[in-house]
């Protein structure tokens, strides 16, 4: 319907104008083609520390992204201050990076292990006070295994299919170091210690060759029993898995960190 020149129609055009900065906003109606912020080659190149025997946190995780690479894309997307959302964190290599490099860091992930893993590897705690709770956590573990007593109510409390699972992967007695040493760090691990020596705890157990269990978790296969192996006992490898986390928090000691956000925490456990 023509309207011709009156009042209505320069109404209806006051509506259907497109904004001067319209142009800046639709990518296909720029005029000149567009500086992207950011682009896939910068981080190619990116290198992590490939020194043999070099591992970036004391715990294995599988595929872990060298955090060199996270801290490459991280710089150019972002700025000091801002806040970094890993939604699928894995090991938490994107948080722990964005931390280093004076961002906000929010993770989440669906497995359990993981959002654990990653809080240890974002957390910083003075080396003194994680030195004290790794030793007193072993002798409170040494003294629950001396009397037996609280060991056997937890072999008591398993059901059929849970007991038939620790006895298929774990000898009795290391099964019993194991149960002390998880009742010593709950008893006198707070929260901010306890994702720390939990996954301390998981690094005697999980090992491509040494752990505490009979599986062999090889690169090129799944977690698989073998009889022949020899596993290590727990309390024999807790001194050398204390001194290389020992060596991680030092590390991070010298770093100026801002803590991540802390939304979540302690209410949704795939947050962190």
């Amino acid at each position: 319907m023509k309207i011709g020149n009156s009042s209505r129609l320069l109404a209806a055009e006051a509506f259907v104008t497109s904004p001067p900065h319209s142009a800046e906003i639709i990518p296909f109606r720029r005029p000149r083609p567009a500086r992207p912020s950011f682009r896939v080659e910068q981080i190619v190149a990116v290198r992590g520390d490939t020194r043999r025997g070099q591992k970036p946190f004391p715990h294995p995780f599988p595929a872990r992204m060298p955090i060199e690479v996270a801290q490459a894309a991280i710089s150019a997307l972002t700025k000091p201050g801002d806040v970094v959302l890993d939604p699928m964190a894995g090991s938490g290599v994107v948080p722990r990076a964005a931390i280093n490099l004076g961002r906000r860091a929010v993770g989440t992930d669906i497995d359990p292990l993981a959002v654990i893993q990653s809080r240890a590897l974002c957390a910083q705690i003075p080396v003194e006070h994680f030195d004290a709770l790794a030793a007193d956590s072993f002798l409170e573990a040494s003294e629950i295994l001396r009397s037996g007593l609280q060991v056997e109510a937890q072999w008591n409390s398993l059901n059929d299919e849970e007991r038939r699972f620790i006895t298929y992967w774990f000898r009795k007695e290391h099964a019993d170091e194991l149960f002390a040493l998880s009742l010593a760090i709950d008893r006198l691990a707070g929260r901010v210690e306890w994702p720390i020596f939990a996954t301390l705890f998981s690094s005697l157990i999980i090992s491509r060759g040494s752990g505490a269990s009979l599986a062999i978790d090889l690169s090129r296969s799944r977690p698989h029993r073998v009889d022949e192996k020899v596993p290590r006992s727990p309390f024999s490898a807790w001194a050398q898995k204390v001194l290389a986390f020992h060596r991680y928090y030092e590390e991070l000691s010298a770093i100026p960190i801002r803590q991540p956000l802390a939304a979540g925490q302690g209410e949704d456990p795939r947050l962190f």
